[in-house]
């Protein structure tokens, strides 16, 4: 489990690419190319990962991370979608699974379930 402070720090370096966006989710491959080219010395994707997950495992203001224009619901949809991204490029999920699993988080009310079974708030 990482610090707040560290999920704080590393989750920047994938809203800041997204910030302007009308929708987050049109930015992801944009967000994560970095990261996954292993670009960000600092920042290799398993640790994005678990602070991804410490974050939407938070009652945190997820919008608060980075000053930007997204609600918390968006933020946290987003994130969702960088976990299951990651999570497939960790594991080598690819193709059709992998598609059909960024699909259900991006369709509207989709999502994980956070902390206590509770499906995050859209």
């Amino acid at each position: 489990m990482s610090s707040t402070a560290q999920w704080v720090k590393d989750l920047t370096a994938v809203i800041y690419p997204i910030q302007f966006e009308s929708d987050p989710l049109q930015g992801l491959e944009r967000a994560l190319r970095p990261i996954l080219a292993n670009e960000v010395p600092h920042l290799p994707p398993a640790t994005l990962l678990e602070s991804v997950r410490d974050a939407l495992a938070s009652d945190a203001d997820l919008s608060q991370v980075l000053p930007q224009p997204h609600s918390d619901a968006k933020i946290r949809r987003f994130l969702q979608a960088v976990a299951l991204r990651l999570t497939n490029e960790l594991s080598g999920l690819s193709g059709t699974a992998a598609d059909s699993l960024l699909q259900s988080v991006s369709a509207p009310g989709g999502g994980c379930r956070g902390a206590g079974g509770r499906r995050s708030r859209s």
